[in-house]
């Protein structure tokens, strides 16, 4: 990734709808297959220790995203991921390695259900050719896959304080929800979306995202640093994952190179 001046920023450069409150707070910014990633807000330190220590709050709306639809979206799932998927119930969340034919990491991605006729994989790339591999494996399966990457734009709010910070924002309760669980539909700040129990700095985290798209994003940003959330970016994430030990594309493993084993 390379850093980037979001005043000069190429035509369809993907930017997300927590851009503009970031730009206004300081943030720098990282170009990645035509989307723009935070960097950081000039404090790597504190953004780290906000995590370990209390809440950060991360605009992941550049992660890559297909939703699976259609009454073998499962099955899709669980031909196309290392991890079983095909009896995983609604709400059920799992992580596994997308391969190609010869057995190399193409991917590695969460798969979140949210029935047992749509499903959803996160991951990191939106190429042609990933999404042509997703289809061609899953070809005569009765599954529509789309690329909503820029549809369904998130949060990552991750810390030991983010629970009792999200608590008083979320419409109903989620003490329950466990480590890879995803609760199918709820309102955060009035905005409804997805909430998973799930994140990439090995704290207590979830991340949100908007089922209507766009609309609140705002709303919801505000909302969460209102709480006392601290923004981050990659930069601060880098030392998070590291720490837990969390792979990154392009960095731990290259696309139809690298042997998982």
């Amino acid at each position: 990734m390379m850093p980037i001046d979001p005043a000069t920023l190429p035509k369809g450069i993907y930017t997300g709808p927590f851009h503009a409150r970031q730009r206004s707070a300081g943030g720098r910014f990282y170009e990645d297959m035509g989307a723009l990633w935070t960097q950081g807000f000039g404090d790597i330190p504190k953004e780290y220790w906000a995590v370990r220590r209390r809440t950060g709050l991360w605009d992941i709306s550049s992660l890559a995203k297909f939703r699976f639809d259609g009454p073998h979206a499962l099955a899709a799932l669980d031909r196309l991921s290392t991890r079983r998927m095909r009896d995983a119930s609604p709400g059920a969340v799992r992580y596994g390695l997308v391969l190609d034919e010869d057995g190399r990491m193409l991917d590695e991605a969460t798969f979140l259900v949210r029935s047992p006729t749509q499903a959803f994989l996160f991951g990191n790339d939106e190429r042609e050719p990933f999404i042509d591999h997703l289809r061609c494996v899953t070809a005569d399966l009765e599954v529509e896959i789309t690329n909503i990457t820029r549809s369904l734009p998130g949060v990552a709010v991750q810390g030991p304080g983010s629970y009792e910070l999200l608590v008083e924002l979320i419409d109903r309760p989620f003490a329950q929800l466990r480590w890879f669980q995803v609760l199918p539909e709820v309102y955060l700040a009035g905005v409804r979306g997805m909430l998973a129990r799930v994140g990439f700095t090995g704290e207590l985290g979830y991340e949100f995202f908007l089922l209507d798209g766009e609309e609140g994003a705002s709303a919801i940003w505000d909302a969460i640093v209102g709480a006392g959330a601290q923004p981050i970016g990659l930069d601060a994430i880098q030392a998070l994952r590291c720490e837990c030990g969390l792979v990154i594309q392009n960095e731990d493993y290259v696309p139809g190179q690298t042997d998982p084993l």
